[in-house]
């Protein structure tokens, strides 16, 4: 009502014009659980991390970069190409890469959560709604959301 300029009107009116056209108001967000949340969204949620592991190189063992995308309901994980210098551009790739391989899927990855890590930019934030997703960082100083 407020983007349509209408600023002085009560919730009970709200209330009273969705009773009359027989809308049903949305879910009781004060009591939704994370549980519940997963259920309505599982399919399409994502998230987003990278991970490393020790590898041998001809310059002895070094750090190999990986970024995984795990479905929260399904739990299916999609590990793309490594590197040993992740940068923004390296997460903008495999984030389309993510969109390529799942792009003939009926539940497409719609929200993609993430950690707040430098690098995850602007860019990073674009690619991904240039997928048709949403980035949804997460809160900071969060390490046990969703246990």
């Amino acid at each position: 009502m407020r983007k349509l300029g209408i600023k002085n009107i009560s919730r009970q009116t709200v209330r009273n014009i969705l009773k009359k056209e027989e809308i049903q108001p949305g879910p009781d967000r004060t009591s939704d659980s994370w549980t519940e949340f997963l259920n309505r969204h599982g399919e399409t949620l994502w998230a987003s991390d990278f991970f490393s592991v020790k590898s041998m190189t001809a310059r002895g063992l070094r750090d190999l970069y990986v970024m995984v995308f795990l479905n929260l309901q399904t739990r299916e994980a999609i590990v793309t190409e490594s590197t040993f210098r992740p940068n923004s551009a390296w997460v903008c790739r495999q984030t389309k890469m993510l969109n390529e391989q799942t792009r003939d899927r009926v539940k497409r990855p719609a929200i993609l959560i993430h950690d707040r890590d430098t690098k995850y930019t602007k860019k990073f934030r674009a690619t991904v709604e240039s997928a048709g997703m949403k980035s949804n960082p997460l809160p900071k100083a969060s390490p046990n959301v969703g246990r």
